[in-house]
């Protein structure tokens, strides 16, 4: 490997992408900070007026980390010159959303450009268009969420359900840990603010909605803080890339926000006041306050007789951010008022700071978490009731003082509530300086956090070559426009077609023989039992995704599932998602076929096969497998080129070879095992003194670089007398049909497993995804002809285990072994004449030769 190449592989190039508002570019740039100590290369992409953000870290690490500039699109809404929502305010962020969808294109370009693209994005929550990117460049896309889990689940509802919503007077969210309830108007300010039709607003929901989509979800949170709403999170995703790094103000680089303004004068004051006295008052970096919330918030602090820091933002305007005239002098004594920027963290940290009076943005809630301060709660847009709700109402530690951006409190009421909290809130000061020690312990080596910041590095690094792109939806959905060619064809034959037999996968063509009034079949190239499944999950959808065990009562024998081993499908789903509802439509549809044809026998799973009957209400299941029986020659099946010398030199290999004495080894024509995984598979067969084949699927040159697909080095030299290793296509269904084959390791996909029971030969099961864990518990738990040896896709076995598993097996194994035996008789006699599948096949084909009369 050359320096170059090792430098590639063991530093992926990401690019990062913040939003241009600082209270979600500097937690991204925190991020970012903690991506380039751990070895990752990462060009950021900013317009001109946000590459000063940059500065802290360019300087840090100036030689993995590039600046990408574009200047800033233009949009009849936004200002000449305006680049951040702080010059705008929140109103602004739906123009500079639709402003920026604009760089698609000139991202693309740039991207195929580069001799060494970027090989993940990572994007803010506001920037969902980049998914679309992501997708075009078959690369995958993180989700940066500068807010907590609570609001990505609840934002993920609100967009799916928006006109549902919108005229809702409260709103319960039964399907969330704890059935929070709100009023629309305390929804998020986005969401407010859309308007269906308007063509920003809807760049901004679709881009939103598929957030769902990526690949995988960073979180400016801990464990400690979310636990319910993370983990409902990884639930409702389907998987379990979802990593909570917070509070990223502690693990980042930011600098000084504003260099010119000292801090000697705040924290001199600061000293001479007794611990937890003061109260921090700010309300970011963008919130005007109007000339009568001043005046009460004023008159309140000064009647609370308690100490305080007020920050005060200075207006543009008169009658906006001004502190009332005399208020500074008659309280000099009692507070401090500071106009303009703020050292909030050095504040917030100091001992005498004992609460934040606050508007509860995200940022702010983390920072007064991190200082271990209670917060006087005063939400007025975006997320900052449900910020407030989860610290008033779940967490312990805040007071509702106010609630709305242009809600004026009574100054009397407020400085009671005010002196109340600072003075007897003993619970909640406790609870926040507890909160503290956790969030500070989630940032610690090995803790939580830290574990899910390893997490991301350790996956990303992972990513070149591993990376395919798999999106059903996109597969299936673009398959469906063919619906309408499909019926103009049927409409202009003289003799068209009786009937239409399609994969389950296109569903949709049921509502086309719908249309032609014809009937349709529904193939199934796996089981009965899978069928039963995927019935129920999908009647089901939002029941069993809440699930972390499913059990399938009305089955027979009442099998019960793991979530994470129900099909891959299944658990890639995103609800609201247009691809995936038009998906989820089309295999429920597969209930309404005329008929189903299955590739199973019924010896294997008959009492399933009634099942179906019974629950279809007819007669018209046609279990007509194993198909590769009945089919043409097969001993050169899905060959690409390969001469027939490789299966001369495999069969001349096992001729040599006593019965039942070769493990044959092949995960199918499409995965490609990690670098660990192909060494501990590697070691578990030597250590197994066990005979075996191994199909290792190639890899591209840079997936070798990489060390995917790659067989150890020495490996074959040392196992020469053992095992033979092909490289490339090999002609399964000879080899498993060769008498000294006696065992098949295999990820269970339901060919390879019908190739199997047809060769007789017992199974050592390593389900990665999939139906394949379906399968495997059919082999092993219900018809006892296989034995797991590992489980996952990303799973690395044990190989001293392994390789005694192996060796047990194909030593001791009898039972199984004459089982797998017992089983290949049962699926030669199903297709034989007579039998159950060629009964079937006779029953299918009649059924078919009435259609037309």
């Amino acid at each position: 490997m050359s320096a170059t190449a090792a430098a590639t592989a063991s530093h992926p190039h990401i690019l990062v992408f913040p939003y241009p508002a600082q209270g979600h570019m500097l937690p991204l740039l925190d991020l970012t900070h903690q991506l380039a100590l751990r070895g990752l290369t990462i060009t950021i992409l900013v317009t001109p007026k946000s590459l000063p953000f940059l500065s802290p870290l360019l300087s840090t690490h100036p030689s993995s980390i590039t600046p990408l500039v574009f200047p800033f699109p233009s949009h009849p809404l936004i200002p000449q010159g305006v680049e951040h929502v702080k010059d705008l305010g929140n109103s602004g962020n739906l123009p500079i959303m639709a402003a920026l969808g604009k760089l698609h294109d000139p991202l693309l370009n740039w991207f195929n450009s580069q001799s060494n693209p970027p090989v993940a994005i990572i994007s803010d929550f506001f920037l969902g268009w980049t998914q679309r990117l992501a997708t075009q460049l078959q690369i995958p896309r993180l989700t940066f969420f500068a807010s907590g889990a609570f609001v990505v689940s609840l934002c993920d509802y609100m967009w799916s359900n928006i006109e549902k919503l919108k005229s809702l007077s409260e709103i319960k969210l039964s399907h969330l840990p704890g059935s929070p309830v709100f009023k629309p108007e305390n929804f998020p300010s986005l969401f407010k603010h859309y308007k269906q039709s308007d063509p920003d607003c809807e760049f901004v929901k679709d881009g939103i909605l598929a957030n769902t989509k990526s690949w995988g979800c960073v979180l400016n949170s801990f464990d400690a803080l979310e636990t319910e709403y993370i983990q409902w999170l990884k639930t409702y995703v389907g998987h379990n890339r979802v990593y909570s790094v917070g509070p990223v103000s502690l693990i980042g680089n930011r600098g000084d926000s504003d260099p010119s303004s000292g801090s000697d004068g705040v924290m001199t004051w600061l000293d001479q006041c007794p611990d937890g006295s003061v109260v921090y008052v700010c309300f970011g970096s963008q919130k005007l306050l109007r000339k009568v919330q001043v005046e009460a918030l004023a008159n309140g602090l000064e009647k609370s007789g308690t100490r305080f820091i007020w920050v005060v933002k200075p207006g543009t305007t008169n009658g906006f951010g001004d502190v009332p005239d005399g208020f500074e002098e008659r309280v000099a004594g009692q507070g401090l008022v500071i106009k303009g920027w703020a050292p909030q963290l050095l504040i917030l940290n100091h001992k005498a700071v004992g609460g934040f009076l606050s508007h509860c943005g995200w940022n702010s809630v983390l920072e007064g978490i991190v200082g271990g301060v209670m917060i006087l709660a005063w939400p007025m847009e975006a997320d900052q009731f449900v910020n407030a709700k989860l610290l008033v109402d779940e967490i312990g530690v805040a007071v509702r003082v106010c609630e709305g951006a242009d809600s004026v409190p009574n100054s009397d009421e407020l400085g009671r509530a005010v002196a109340e909290a600072m003075t007897e809130g003993g619970g909640m000061k406790t609870k926040a300086k507890d909160l503290k020690q956790k969030a500070l312990a989630a940032v610690s080596h090995g803790e939580s956090s830290m574990k899910d910041l390893d997490r991301v590095v350790e996956e990303l690094g992972q990513l070149r070559g591993r990376w395919q792109l798999w999106e059903p939806p996109y597969h299936v959905a673009a398959l469906g426009k063919l619906e309408d060619p499909l019926f103009n064809w049927f409409n202009s034959q003289s003799n068209p077609p009786v009937a239409i037999i399609s994969d389950f996968f296109l569903g949709w063509t049921q509502h086309l023989a719908t249309r032609l009034q014809i009937p349709r079949l529904a193939f199934f190239s796996t089981r009965a039992f899978l069928v039963s499944v995927f019935d129920y999950i999908w009647n089901n959808v939002e029941k069993v995704k809440c699930l972390s065990e499913v059990e399938f009562g009305h089955l027979p024998g009442s099998p019960v599932f793991k979530q994470e081993h129900l099909p891959s499908l299944f658990k890639l789903y995103k609800r609201s998602d247009p691809d995936w509802e038009f998906v989820k439509d089309g295999l429920l549809a597969n209930t309404k076929s005329w008929g189903y044809v299955l590739n199973s026998f019924d010896a294997l799973e008959g009492e399933y096969v009634q099942w179906l009957k019974t629950h279809v209400a007819h007669d018209r299941v046609f279990n007509v497998g194993p198909l590769s029986l009945i089919g043409p020659d097969v001993s050169d099946r899905g060959n690409s080129g390969s001469s027939s010398d490789l299966n001369d030199q495999v069969m001349t290999w096992l001729n040599q070879c006593p019965d039942g004495s070769v493990v044959y080894v092949c995960f199918g024509s499409q995965k490609l095992l990690r670098k660990e995984q192909m060494e501990a598979l590697a070691s578990g067969l030597e250590k197994s003194d066990t005979r075996f084949i191994w199909v290792v699927k190639p890899g591209t040159t840079q997936q070798h670089v990489e060390g995917f697909g790659v067989v150890p080095d020495g490996f074959e030299q040392r196992n020469a007398g053992q095992g033979l290793v092909v490289k490339g296509w090999a002609p399964q269904a000879l080899i498993l049909n060769h008498k000294a084959v006696g065992g098949f390791l295999s990820h269970c996909g339901w060919n390879s497993v019908s190739e199997a029971i047809v060769g007789g030969v017992m199974m050592l099961a390593w389900p990665m995804e999939a139906d394949q864990f379906v399968n495997a518990r059919l082999l092993v738990d219900d018809m006892g002809v296989g034995v797991r040896v590992c489980e996952g896709a990303d799973s690395v076995p044990n190989s001293d285990e392994l390789g005694r598993v192996i060796s047990e097996a194909m030593t001791e194994g009898g039972g199984m072994k004459t089982k797998a035996k017992d089983l290949k008789e049962k699926a030669f006699a199903a297709v034989s004449h007579g039998g159950s599948s060629m009964n079937d096949l006779v029953r299918f084909v009649k059924e078919l030769g009435q259609l037309g009369r």
